[in-house]
């Protein structure tokens, strides 16, 4: 049955190159060509006359590939159930897959872009083994495990792919190889690739690669998935007979380890049949020999084998184990089979989950939804309450204020009687502290002029002493240049101005001590003078307030000045005695100037 499902995917692939409009039929006049060929293979001449035999619905007398199966396995493909043996099965699959390949390769196989310069990378012999690869992996049915048409694979299929070959290439495991899918058909879903669809994928996973890479590639995924390959690579193996390690080229299957001198598996050494009775363990390191070495048991003999590392040689060890394993079960399905359906229903039972748990946060969000609009009803109504307490409160408050405003003007008013009243004392105290003030101020200015005109007095004296001192200067400056002249006769004269000198220094000194006193004394009679002037304007101010806030019938007096004389200075002096009579109490000083 695996093998006429097999054969039925291939089938499918060359009905589907020759439906050229993708209408689902094909005319029955460009099958008999195809069936034809299918006969030979199983010995039966003229084979196109079964399609003869079947009654078309429509006059052009095209069948869909559902018919057209049907007619290939009633009248050939029940020769696959009598008693072939495998080797023929195989080579008749293969027959039948070289004749479906001649049909679908020339839709398969893309033609050079001259405008663009890129370079086919992948030629029939590549593309041919990735539609074997792609026939393993194409999706059944979950109920009949039938073959799913149009054929598909799951989008993690193709990146299990993808993984195979950057594992084959010896890529950086650091730069992860994503199969992008290209195009977008909403036929298929988000998780179905076809076959062209698949093409482009890769191509676009490995654009750097050079063509011959992705040869290499290609032929490593081939030999893993359709030849059931669990591994390859270069191991060491001790000699039964020349007791030394030689490098070969190991390849292990789910029935055999076979090892050949060169990657190219050209020149095969030997077998290792792999069986139930085989085991495989590590051997610990020793000094003067190979490392990472392990030991395969069979029923025969034992072998050595040195992996190039640790990594490597786990890795062995695990596939060697995997196929011994596989030995215990039936070899009806081969391990790439088995590891496709873990692959397919782990993958069922997850995005089953992801469903459920998408389903379950749907609920979760409807369920929010709904609890979100009912507090939003429920806020909407405990807003409608708090408007209308606001609205009474408000009320309340009004009333409230309305009382305190009267109770507030009667206090007012009670309060008004008691300031005017009080205003009037106060009012009377500012005269008294006034006149008190402008006599101070008086004080002030007359004292201020009188230590002016000292300093000017003490001043001009300086600027007399200072005039005397440059004469004096010049004089002796001529007595220099006649001393210079006349040496003997002069030094009688230098010494006595030198003396004079020195005395007029010592006045200056003094007028300039005097000078300090007196602008000391003016300092103290100009601040006294600007404190009396700050009370005055203080003064001012407020018996301006007290006048501005007139209640009831009170008025502001005018009074009369008594002494017209007085201004803000103080009295007006206007001769000699009248100043003398204010500087008495700066005697002493004037006594001593």
């Amino acid at each position: 049955m695996a093998t006429t499902g097999e054969i039925q995917k291939s089938l499918w692939h060359a009905f589907n190159a020759l439906d050229a409009q993708q209408t689902g039929i094909v005319q029955k006049s460009r099958l008999k060509v195809f069936t034809n060929n299918i006969g030979h293979v199983f010995d039966l001449e003229k084979a196109e006359e079964l399609l003869d035999d079947i009654e078309y619905s429509t006059p052009w007398q095209a069948l869909n590939f559902t018919q057209f199966y049907e007619v290939i396995e009633n009248n050939l493909l029940f020769q696959l159930n009598g008693n072939l043996s495998s080797s023929s099965t195989s080579h008749i699959l293969e027959q039948i897959d070289n004749i479906c390949w001649m049909l679908c390769e020339t839709k398969y196989l893309k033609k050079p872009n001259n405008d663009t310069g890129q370079v086919q990378k992948m030629y029939d012999k590549e593309i041919f083994k990735l539609v074997k690869v792609f026939n393993f992996c194409v999706e059944v049915s979950e109920d009949d495990g039938k073959v799913i048409f149009p054929l598909t694979i799951d989008v993690e299929e193709a990146q299990h792919v993808c993984c195979i070959m950057s594992r084959g290439l010896g890529l950086c495991p650091d730069r992860k190889r994503e199969f992008s899918r290209k195009g977008d058909n909403p036929q298929l879903g988000d998780q179905l690739v076809d076959f062209p669809a698949f093409l482009d994928g890769l191509e676009a996973c490995f654009h750097d690669l050079s063509a011959m890479d992705l040869s290499q590639g290609i032929h490593e995924v081939h030999d893993m998935i359709i030849g059931d390959t669990l591994k390859k690579g270069h191991m060491g193996k001790f000699g039964n007979r020349l007791t030394s390690w030689k490098e070969r080229w190991f390849v292990l299957t789910a029935q055999e380890l076979r090892y050949f001198t060169g990657c190219d598996e050209r020149e095969l050494k030997g077998a290792i049949d792999v069986t139930k009775t085989c085991k495989v363990e590590p051997l610990p390191d020793k000094i003067g020999t190979k490392t990472n070495r392990f030991i395969l048991h069979t029923s025969g003999k034992q072998y050595e084998l040195s992996a190039p590392d640790l990594k490597s040689r786990n890795e062995w060890i695990s596939a060697i184990q995997k196929a011994i394993d596989h030995s215990y079960a039936s070899r009806d399905e081969t391990i790439q089979r088995l590891s496709w359906w873990e692959r397919r229903k782990e993958r069922a039972a997850r995005r089953k989950e992801a469903d459920e748990e998408s389903k379950r946060r749907k609920e979760e969000q409807e369920l929010m939804l709904k609890q979100q609009k009912e507090l939003e009803e429920e806020k909407e109504r405990n807003n409608r309450d708090r408007l209308l307490l606001e609205q009474q409160l408000q009320e309340l408050e009004a009333e409230r204020q309305a009382r305190a405003e009267i109770e507030a003007q009667l206090r007012e008013q009670a309060a008004l009687r008691e300031a005017e009243q009080q205003r009037l004392k106060e009012l009377e105290e500012i005269r008294q502290q006034m006149e008190k003030l402008l006599e101070e101020e008086r004080q002030a200015k007359r004292d201020e002029e009188i230590v002016r005109n000292l300093q000017a007095r003490i001043l001009e004296e300086e600027f007399e002493k200072r005039t005397e001192l440059e004469k004096l200067k010049d004089q002796q400056d001529q007595l220099l240049e006649e001393e210079r002249r006349q040496r003997a006769g002069m030094e009688k004269a230098r010494v006595e101005s030198d003396h004079q000198l020195i005395e007029a220094r010592d006045r200056l000194k003094e007028l300039e001590l005097e000078g300090k006193q007196a602008e000391s004394q003016l300092l103290e009679a100009t601040s006294k003078l600007r404190l009396a002037e700050e009370e005055r304007v203080k003064l001012e101010a407020r018996l301006k307030v007290k006048e501005s806030k007139t209640i009831g019938l009170a008025r502001p007096m005018c009074v009369p000045d008594p002494d017209p004389f007085t201004t803000h200075r103080g009295k007006g002096a206007f001769v000699e005695a009248n100043f003398k009579a204010k500087t008495a109490h700066i005697t002493p000083t004037t006594t001593q100037l």
